[in-house]
């Protein structure tokens, strides 16, 4: 054969293998896989979500999303989201719509003793979602935000991404078209060593027909693998608890769940499968019907937490946790227990009841319903005759009404009936109420039990736990109750040392969740589960805000007020603390009362600020401020102080009056116009020498800055241009600038003065989201990116009112964002409307700090503590900036604000 045709032979059988390679591969890839084959079988929960876009939508308007947007994992996802959609190509708010429309598996995983994490399995269902992937991560390989590494693990290759600006790290493969990410390398690992055994089997396969996504409001499926879940428990409880979380959570080995949010309500309903392994909670109540709650009537509103088994009978239930079998009874005590064990029926709950002091320990008390009181009498007053040696009983009872507090001396015989469940009672008490036991650790516990059930003091008579039993099963075989304000002080009391901190970052979480209840009532082979939390609504929410928030005074005026409150320090005297001007160009003077002490007819509006100044001979304040193209000052009386006003020519149109702070007789202040001129004036409208007006052939981004550096006086302007200058009094250029910067500066500066011009460092921000940091010298210390929002973000920084310290604000079309100067998210919310969001930071102290947002459409003020916890669980009515004040001695907060007509104040305080 000729070489030629060799060669060509042996081109084309290459083309056939490649093609039928490639024809083999495009086949796997679009092979359709069952996401839930690739979880593996140690997840502790699976939740599959459909839907989840309205979910999101809901919940972002109510006020969970004020409480939940601030948890960190919540946060991490939200900034990295908002990244990645800034890198879509084009796309606006790419990778969020992208994901909205995913039905989307989320698994979570105990990585180690003490943290978990997260699986993610995307879809990749279409040529335009291939190329929108392609395209992100393109971009984000050019980005320098994002660092990307891989790594091949088992013939699969594995991408690392970085965000560089915040350190969050995940790790992702595609495998049959699905996208398997998480922040974990581990899970991912793990995943492919499951996907190359071939044992792709899911750990929901006994659910596989159960399909709830398709009933009204159901957004999720949410598997729960009731066999890994003390571990993941056990990451924030103390070691102690475990024994009994796992004992309890083996009534089912796994439950499918469908996912609903109503107003104020959260439900989680489906079936569990039983545990059948032996010694399991399931293998001690099987086959046993479910009973009714009963024992509502006798539960304190004061209960915490709440245990209830639903049983026809007792006798099997008892089981002794290894920990506790050191624990003997003379055989004639044991023979006793289980004949009252056996007058027992229905019911047996074990309550933990908040004590009325709360330096006092928590209190246990276990209630049985019995099918014989008689019966039940005799035999316990057999134990406590055979506890004492044959002595009569009754000597040390406690009788209040109809009720008999008996003493056993029989250590832990709640444990010898019960089993472990009902451990902790070394010293033991009880009482028959009506067709119920109830056993207590002291006389005094009873008797406070009693006291509550007499004065009508329990869950039947409680409006609100009423409304929430109502959203509950009647009739179950196991459940549990928690009031989340209530168990807050026992979660401090058991939650593990290294969990505390996180614990309390989310206190408002946890205690926003007002009830809980977990239920689970047996069905032929299966436990119908059925999970509630409330949580409070606007309308709950009233009351708090009528309590938090209490008006001084509302002063009313005939015309709109258009300006925010301009309020005078009350250290600097004044029988006028504070000014605004209305629609009619009125500007008025308030005392602190409310009251009107004066009012000024003017031609413009006033200009923001308004500078209590004193000079002069008389050393009382005036006010000094700026109007279109006049200059005033004005005395305690309205009236204009000798030379004033200062008129400019009509083409100037002062954008902002600065004051330069000089000696008591002679201070100095600073105009500047619509192009950049800056006209300097002494209080008697002289034009000071190199300012008359000082031309800078842009107009300015920031009003003019003064310092004063050891002596040394600077004036520091930053143009719209990007060119950043500093001059001396005289307006000659300091050495080192201008500066020159790409981008838009942001409206405020904030300066952290020094001994010395290298020493003295001036941090902006440009509106494009890049932090920049300076010296008077003219050295540029630092240029860092801001976290990435999307494309059409805009950054500000705000200065505190003092300027004392500063945040940074990210602002989205449907979202705002607050950052701290290390640029760790404080607090994001989500907004309805497109209106423009006011923001504004005090800061009184570490733990006094308030983030005032206004949201100028509906016209609402969202106040947040240092915490990101809204105060009075709702907003104010307001359109406009607010003025804030701080009383240390009293720990007590006054705002001003105005809405229409009104001048209003209020008190407060941040509970």
């Amino acid at each position: 054969m000729p070489k030629k045709l060799l060669f060509y032979s042996f081109g084309l059988l290459l083309l056939v293998i490649a093609g039928m390679y490639g024809f083999t591969k495009w086949t796997e890839s679009r092979e359709k896989v069952n996401l839930w084959t690739l979880v593996p079988e140690d997840a502790v929960f699976v939740i599959e979500s459909a839907g989840h876009d309205s979910l999101l939508q809901r919940v972002q308007k109510s006020e969970l999303w004020n409480n939940i947007a601030s948890v960190r994992a919540i946060e991490a996802i939200g900034e990295n989201i908002a990244q990645l959609d800034s890198l879509s190509g084009g796309h606006k708010d790419g990778a969020s719509r992208f994901l909205k429309r995913k039905t989307i598996l989320t698994s979570v995983h105990v990585v180690s003793k003490t943290d978990f994490d997260f699986v993610f399995y995307i879809p990749v269902n279409t040529v335009g979602e291939h190329r929108f992937i392609r395209t992100l991560v393109d971009n984000m390989g050019k980005s320098l935000n994002f660092e990307e590494t891989t790594q091949d693990y088992q013939q699969v290759l594995i991408t690392q991404i970085k965000n560089v600006s915040n350190g969050d790290v995940f790790s992702y493969f595609t495998y049959h078209n699905n996208l398997v990410v998480s922040a974990n390398p581990e899970l991912i690992k793990e995943i492919i060593r499951k996907v190359n055994r071939g044992q792709l089997t899911s750990p929901a396969e006994e659910y596989e027909s159960i399909n709830y996504l398709t009933q009204p409001e159901v957004f999720a499926h949410v598997f729960v693998n009731y066999r890994h879940l003390p571990p993941f428990l056990n990451i924030f409880l103390e070691d102690a608890l475990e024994p009994d979380i796992t004992y309890l959570a083996s009534l089912c080995r796994s439950s499918m769940l469908g996912f609903k949010h109503q107003r104020g309500k959260i439900f989680l309903n489906g079936f569990s499968n039983p545990e059948p392994l032996a010694e399991s909670f399931y293998n001690r109540i099987k086959n046993q019907p479910p009973q009714p709650f009963l024992v509502r009537n006798l539960l304190p509103n004061r209960t915490a937490l709440l245990l209830t088994f639903g049983l026809n009978t007792l006798t099997g239930f008892k089981h002794i946790l290894p920990e506790d079998k050191n624990n003997t009874w003379p055989a004639r005590q044991i023979i006793l227990a289980d004949s009252l064990n056996r007058t027992f029926r229905q019911e047996l709950a074990v309550g933990y009841l908040a004590p009325e002091d709360n330096k006092a320990p928590v209190e246990k008390i276990i209630y049985v319903q019995t099918g014989d009181p008689v019966k039940t009498t005799g035999i316990l007053n057999a134990i406590i005759k055979e506890g004492i040696a044959g002595a009569a009983p009754g000597a040390d009872w406690e009788t209040l009404g109809n009720y008999t507090i008996k003493q056993i001396p029989v250590p832990q015989l709640p444990m010898l009936l019960f089993g472990s469940v009902a451990r902790g009672f070394s010293e033991c008490y009880a009482v028959q109420v009506d067709n119920f036991l109830l056993f207590g650790k002291s006389v005094a516990a009873l008797r406070q039990v009693l006291a509550d059930i007499q004065q009508n003091r329990v869950w039947p008579n409680s409006d609100r736990m009423k409304v929430f039993l109502e959203n509950t099963q009647q009739e179950t075989n196991f459940s549990l109750y928690v009031d989340a304000d209530l168990v807050w002080r026992m979660l401090r009391h058991h939650i593990r040392e290294e969990q505390q901190s996180s614990l309390l970052r989310h206190e408002t979480l946890i205690k926003y969740f007002s009830q809980l209840s977990l239920q689970f009532s047996r069905q032929e082979d299966q436990y119908y589960t059925s999970l509630v939390v409330t949580h409070p609504v606007a309308t709950d929410t009233v009351a708090k805000q009528v309590q938090t928030f209490k008006a001084q005074y509302k002063s009313g005026f005939n015309s709109e007020l258009i300006s925010a409150p301009f309020l005078i320090d009350r250290n600097l005297g004044g029988a006028s603390r504070v000014l605004v001007q209305d629609s009619a160009l009125v500007l008025h003077a308030l005392r602190d009362n409310g009251q009107v002490a004066w009012s000024d007819s003017l031609a413009d509006k006033v200009l923001d600020p308004v500078y209590p100044v004193t000079f002069g001979t008389d050393k009382r304040i005036k006010y000094l401020f700026a109007s279109r193209n006049i200059i005033h000052c004005l005395d305690q009386n309205g009236r204009d102080i000798q030379n004033f006003p200062f008129n400019l020519p009509d083409s100037v149109q002062v954008q902002r009056l600065t004051l330069v702070p000089g000696p008591a007789s002679a201070p100095l202040f600073m105009v500047h116009d619509q192009y950049g001129q800056i006209f300097m004036f002494d209080m008697v409208g002289n034009l000071q020498p190199g300012w008359e007006p000082k031309q800078l052939g842009s107009p300015l981004a920031v009003a003019p800055q003064y310092y004063n550096i050891n002596g040394r006086e600077v004036v520091l302007t930053l143009l719209q241009n990007g060119y950043i200058y500093a001059f001396n009094l005289q307006g000659q250029p300091y050495p080192g600038f201008p500066l020159s910067f790409e981008g838009t500066f942001s409206p405020e500066i904030f300066a952290k003065t020094g001994n010395t011009f290298r020493a003295s460092q001036v941090t902006t921000v440009t509106t494009e989201g890049s932090l920049i940091t300076f010296n008077l010298a003219g050295q540029v210390l630092q240029r860092r990116k801001l976290p990435a929002g999307a494309q059409s973000a805009e950054y500000q920084l705000v200065v505190e009112s003092q300027g004392k310290s500063y945040i940074v604000v990210r602002r989205e079309p449907d979202k705002t964002s607050l950052y701290s100067q290390t640029l760790k998210l404080l607090l994001q919310k989500n907004f309805i409307t497109s209106s423009p969001k006011l923001v504004q930071y005090f800061d009184f102290g570490p733990l006094n700090r308030i983030y005032a947002l206004t949201e100028t459409g509906p016209a609402k003020l969202y106040l947040y503590n240092y915490r990101a916890r809204l105060i009075g669980g709702q907003p104010l009515p307001n359109k406009l900036p607010v003025a804030l004040e701080f009383r240390e001695s009293t720990q007590t907060y006054t705002l001003y604000s105005v809405l229409g007509k009104e001048m209003r104040k209020y008190w407060f305080r941040d509970k």
